[in-house]
């Protein structure tokens, strides 16, 4: 087999070098991140030129947005993509050398659903009824953001989060983001396409393989996984007020709506119908254990036995 050369390098506002000359890739909420990144680091070196986009050109936080091109000569030392389809934009044109992907600083931005008026902050983690929980605030007037974790602002709000059992989320990921995704092939916008980041590390993505997928892919970083892959532990930070868990929602969330007002009047739908022994009925012993040893921290600070 011959040598994984990772092409998806990520980088911290801290990776990028002195004086360096900067386009964005990306006009969303990660770039916002990475503007307040830069301004909080005070990186006053860093020169951004201007902003690239994908499909639209436009103004971005008083930058100029240029619609992305090919094999165009923008006179910049880098090109940051600070997008969650980075995978997607870097397989386009697979000999841009200047692509970096910004790594944001995870244990100052957390990705939240913030409701000002009940000065409650919910934070996001993938695959555990997170959705739900989201859409009953954001029909409520909340709105989704990276929330600065040290900002005063949000000092006396009530934090809160849910978690999963470590295996049942990891393999509820890699059915949904891997098995399904690959047999999709996607490739449109809306969907993260996981394939390219795959084929670059050889591994089979015709007939995808668990134990290879535990073995490479999760190998790498955290933070250069899919988020869908990462820990609990960091994801969530330790500033909560609650930690409930999606196999005791209904109460947990009753138990939030007790002590914030958030939820009057609403119930969630959300039901998860498959157990921990259902998905080690298919998973052989042997991959059980590895993901035992990758998220060995959140077993025992959510109190889960594998």
């Amino acid at each position: 087999m011959p040598p994984f050369i990772n092409p998806f390098t990520h980088w911290t506002v801290e990776h990028i070098p002195t004086n360096a000359t900067i386009a964005i890739y990306g006009a969303g909420e990660l770039a916002k991140v990475l503007l307040q990144e830069i301004t909080k680091k005070k990186r006053t070196d860093i020169h951004i030129k201007f902003f690239l986009d994908s499909f639209e050109a436009g103004i971005f936080k008083g930058f100029e947005v240029k619609k992305y091109r090919n094999n165009e000569n923008y006179d910049v030392d880098f090109i940051l993509i600070a997008s969650m389809y980075w995978p997607n934009i870097i397989i386009t044109n697979p000999k841009e050398d200047r692509f970096k992907v910004y790594k944001v600083d995870n244990s100052i931005f957390k990705l939240s659903i913030v409701d000002d008026a009940q000065k409650s902050i919910f934070r996001r983690n993938a695959r555990t009824g997170s959705k739900d929980i989201e859409l009953l605030m954001l029909n409520q007037g909340a709105t989704q953001q990276y929330v600065d974790i040290t900002d005063n602002q949000y000092k006396n709000y009530f934090k809160f989060a849910f978690t999963r059992h470590p295996t049942t989320k990891f393999l509820s990921g890699y059915a949904w983001y891997v098995i399904e995704t690959l047999k999709f092939n996607t490739g449109k916008k809306e969907h993260i396409n996981i394939r390219p980041v795959l084929e670059a590390m050889h591994i089979d993505c015709d007939t995808p393989s668990l134990l290879e997928f535990l073995n490479t892919y999760m190998t790498l970083e955290e933070s250069e996984r899919d988020f869908h892959f990462w820990g609990q532990t960091q994801q969530l930070g330790d500033d909560l007020d609650f930690i409930g868990k999606l196999e005791n929602i209904h109460n947990d969330l009753a138990h939030v709506n007790h002590l914030t007002g958030l939820f009057n009047n609403v119930s969630l739908t959300h039901s998860s119908a498959k157990k921990l022994a259902d998905y080690k009925k298919s998973v052989p012993n042997e991959c059980l254990k590895i993901i035992e040893a990758i998220f060995h921290q959140d077993y025992l600070r959510f109190g889960y036995t594998p």
